[in-house]
């Protein structure tokens, strides 16, 4: 069983677990030490945020709750009473007061140095200083209290890597002495560690919201989360500027075709300065679209048995019974009460508005038959007519008998058409061939035309006896003087065979000669 005081204790711890402006909690996981010096601003954001160790950090010293500052020595009141600016902070907490003031003392003896001739500190001071006596107490104990709450802080930080315990125990109950190693590991941190983290900051500042995936005001939030948690563990000076990072999410807005141009006009009429206040910008624009969306859903859904009943009591018709009970048993309205919900919605019902608004000459829908694909499969009554005429055009249009025919004829047209030629019969071969055919063709009652171009005068019916040349009918040379005509007999039929691949080939048969010799 819990106590108030266990109660108090967990709220005191709560208070001290650093935190980022979203509510996250700043840890340390992967022993990367490229990551230390980019969670300690982060840390740092917080302590100012929230108040915490801030005289700590300045002068060594600790608030009470009381409202009174304890201070460790009354050097440090000292120093506090002469307002010397040191400016100490979180990126540079100041030290116990002994070094602190062994600090000072060099620097009012360096020529440069902002305190230089300036009175050291006096080492015999028995009391603090007049004006600091209401509002300053001499506690040391509480300045290390201060200093142990400091390590117990960041140990939520950097208490969850491989190398925590080393630097805890480095530490030996120190916040301030936890911060020092922390940021010497952070200086000496390797270039591939620092290498990691710039490729890993690279990658989320490219990429953007994921490729393929819709805008929303959730995947935007995802987003942003996620950048937040990589940009933690960059140093300050890697990060992005203010004006880079409203650019990256400009770059979102527009790359979303149904945000750029609201988005255009309100970045206009508002510039935003930093991240937040561009991702503010877009995420109202994807917020109200989200509650559009959800009004939409609210308005399709099914309706609630109350309004249901007071639609249909308007509307109902005898002929309508079938449906109403349809309905009713869709909305959930249990089978004993239809009967007496039904009397009571036809009671009701004003037989003068049963059939308002409805139009004389309107036609029964008609049943058309349909295929798979929802296309008409048969005309039935009720249907449009073809224009056709043909069978009174009780057809589906698609069926047309004048359409097929003048498909049919069109196919025929374009069939002809795309016919390929005769192979082997190209013009020029028909002409060769019809050349050949005149050639043969017999003249002078039926003796054929000489071969050869012998001067000669054969007469009707009779070729000379022989030529010189006996090699060929095509033979050149000079005919001798002929014993005799030799009578030819009739000549033979000659046949001429038509061939598609190599054109018109003659072929004839021998002359027939007389048995006189010559």
């Amino acid at each position: 069983m819990s106590t108030d005081g266990d109660s108090t204790l967990s709220n005191t711890i709560d208070k001290l677990v650093p935190v980022t402006s979203d509510g996250n909690p700043i840890i340390w996981t992967d022993d990367n030490d490229a990551h230390i010096e980019g969670l300690l601003h982060e840390v740092g954001k917080f302590y100012r945020r929230t108040g915490r160790f801030q005289y700590f950090f300045k002068h060594h010293a600790a608030a009470l709750p009381n409202g009174k500052l304890a201070v460790e020595d009354l050097q440090s009141a000292y120093i506090m009473s002469e307002k010397i600016k040191d400016d100490y902070s979180f990126e540079k907490p100041c030290p116990p007061t002994a070094q602190r003031v062994a600090t000072y003392d060099t620097a009012t003896k360096t020529i440069g140095s902002p305190f230089y001739g300036k009175k050291a500190i006096p080492t015999n001071l028995t009391e603090i200083p007049a004006e600091l006596k209401d509002t300053t107490v001499l506690s040391e104990h509480a300045v290390e209290l201060e200093d142990s709450k400091l390590l117990t802080s960041l140990t939520h930080v950097f208490g969850h890597s491989i190398s925590s315990d080393e630097l805890i125990d480095e530490a030996d109950g120190s916040g301030y002495k936890l911060l020092t190693a922390l940021r010497k590991r952070a200086a000496n941190a390797n270039t591939k560690d620092k290498a990691l983290v710039a490729a890993q900051y690279a990658r989320v500042i490219r990429d953007g919201v994921p490729s393929g995936t819709e805008l929303t005001f959730k995947t935007l939030k995802d987003y942003i989360k996620e950048y937040k948690a990589i940009k933690r563990n960059v140093p300050p000076t890697s990060r992005q500027s203010d004006a880079a990072e409203v650019d990256m999410i400009d770059l979102i807005a527009v790359k979303d075709p149904s945000v750029r141009e609201i988005y255009d006009i309100k970045r206009t009429a508002t510039p935003p300065t930093n991240l937040d206040s561009a991702v503010g910008l877009l995420s109202s624009i994807l917020r109200g679209r989200a509650r559009c969306e959800e009004i939409d859903e609210v308005n399709t859904a099914t309706a609630s048995p109350a309004k249901s009943l007071g639609l249909v009591a308007n509307r109902i018709a005898p002929n309508q019974d079938k449906a109403l009970q349809q309905l009713l048993s869709t909305i959930g309205t249990s089978d004993g009460r239809l009967s007496a919900l039904m009397s009571t919605l036809q009671a009701v019902a004003d037989p003068a508005k049963t059939k308002a608004g409805e139009d004389k000459d309107k036609k029964p829908p008609v049943n058309v038959p349909r295929g798979a694909d929802g296309k008409p499969t048969a005309w039935v009554e009720g249907m449009a007519l073809c224009r056709c005429g043909v069978g009174g055009g009780k057809h589906l249009f698609k069926d047309c008998p004048k359409s097929k025919e003048k498909a049919a004829k069109k196919a025929k047209k374009e069939a002809l058409a795309a016919a390929p030629p005769i192979p082997g019969l190209l013009p020029s071969d028909a002409m060769a061939a019809i050349s050949a055919l005149l050639s043969q063709i017999v003249v002078n009652g039926g003796a054929p035309t000489p071969a050869c171009s012998h001067a000669r005068t054969p007469t009707a019916k009779s070729l000379p006896s022989a030529c010189t040349s006996t090699t060929s009918r095509l033979c050149t040379q000079p005919y001798s003087t002929p014993k005799a005509a030799v009578p030819l007999a009739a000549p033979t039929t000659h046949s001429w065979t038509l061939s598609l691949a190599t054109g018109i080939s003659p072929t004839r048969a021998p002359w027939k000669t007389s048995s006189a010799s010559r």
